[in-house]
């Protein structure tokens, strides 16, 4: 099967993969530098977009209040 005749989700998924094989496999191979390594830590810790969203979706209460 090629990717022209999958649906969207599976597409996604397979570039996240794809993505994560890259940089997992290439880093356990020691294929990355310390500072895209650095940045990759630094992503992690930032606050996840969830939350975020939810605030916004929220905001319209406060200002009605």
């Amino acid at each position: 099967m090629s990717i022209t005749g999958m649906n969207t989700k599976k597409r996604v998924v397979v570039f996240a993969l794809s993505i994560y094989g890259l940089v997992i496999f290439s880093k356990a191979l020691g294929h990355i530098d310390e500072a895209v390594s650095d940045l990759f830590d630094w992503l992690d810790k930032r606050v996840p977009l969830l939350r975020i969203w939810g605030a916004i979706a929220y905001a319209h209460l406060l200002v009605l209040r």
